[in-house]
């Protein structure tokens, strides 16, 4: 339950806290992705997870302006890739969660820009999106382990 809370926290701070902060946008860390990576690690089975992916993203859509279910697909793909991959790997070990942020981040970031079909992109949206990675696994590496 606490990780849930904790999801639930990581959401207000990220569509409401960040936005007192101006200019601070592009090196903010994804709390929501990092709380969800946890989850993906520590729970047992995937429903609590993957629904906690759904519901974030469903909210991060409506409280945005892209299409509805966009973000919840790109945010419970990641976490369900996680999940089943991590049997493979000591989760306990740090490196092994920092490195599951970033892939879930890039995966994330992949399909949404497979959404856009292929609109070329910014170079500043390349910066934002590796300062956010950074400070996302800055922030994992503050994660309890279990």
């Amino acid at each position: 339950m606490g990780g849930y809370l904790l999801l639930g926290a990581a959401l207000l701070v990220d569509r409401v806290g960040f936005g007192l902060l101006p200019g601070w946008e592009m090196f903010r860390p994804d709390l929501v992705l990092v709380v969800l990576v946890w989850l993906a690690m520590t729970k047992g089975k995937p429903h609590g997870p993957l629904l906690g992916a759904w519901g974030s993203g469903l909210l991060i859509d409506l409280t945005s302006w892209s299409p509805l279910g966009v973000w919840a697909v790109a945010q419970s793909l990641p976490v369900l890739a996680i999940f089943y991959l991590r049997e493979r790997f000591n989760t306990t070990k740090v490196l092994v969660r920092v490195g599951a942020v970033l892939a879930a981040g890039l995966l994330r970031y992949l399909l949404l820009l497979l959404v856009n079909l292929g609109v070329p992109m910014p170079l500043t949206d390349v910066w934002t999106l590796l300062s956010q990675l950074a400070a996302s696994m800055a922030v994992a590496l503050l994660l309890p382990r279990e």
